[in-house]
Order: structure tokens, then C-alpha cells, then sequence
């Protein structure tokens, strides 16, 4: 709700992450499956989705994960907006 209240009408916001985190200090649902990045995403998403009446509309999310698939790839990196 705050980020909706101090951004300008029509504002974005950007959330990104990757997996790396402390469990001791995530929320029990993100801890579920901390390799969940695509339901992690959708964790995001709703918060922007429920939070605010007519609020957040056009949310996306993006999966920048270097390589992904591959043997070598980096951390993910997903991105909502």
C-alpha cells in the first residue's frame, strides 16, 4: 500500500530477486520452496494484486535468469512490475 501512496498516478514499481536468501527472515510461504522463482513471482504479483482497491493493473513478471537451462548458469533473476 505504501509504494501505491507515494507514487506518482500512473508510477511503476520494480520488484527483482533471486533465490539467494535467509530463511530466518523469509515468510513461511516464500521458505516452502526457496527454488520456486516462477511462484515466488506470483507471491509478488498478489501483493501488488490485493493490496490496494483498483490500485496495481498491467502487473508482469520476467524471468532474467542468465542461461537459465544451462549447466553453468548464474543466479535468477526475476523482476515484477
Amino acid at each position: 500500500r505504501e509504494m501505491h501512496r507515494v507514487l506518482r498516478p500512473g508510477g511503476m514499481a520494480i520488484v527483482a530477486f533471486s533465490d539467494r536468501n535467509f530463511l530466518t527472515k523469509a515468510v513461511g510461504i516464500w521458505a516452502q520452496d526457496v527454488a520456486d522463482g516462477a511462484g515466488h513471482a506470483r507471491i509478488i504479483a498478489n501483493y501488488f494484486r490485493f493490496s490496494v482497491d483498483r490500485g496495481w493493473t498491467g502487473i508482469s513478471v520476467v524471468d532474467l535468469s542468465p542461461d537459465y537451462g544451462t549447466w553453468d548458469h548464474g543466479n535468477p533473476l526475476y523482476v515484477v512490475t
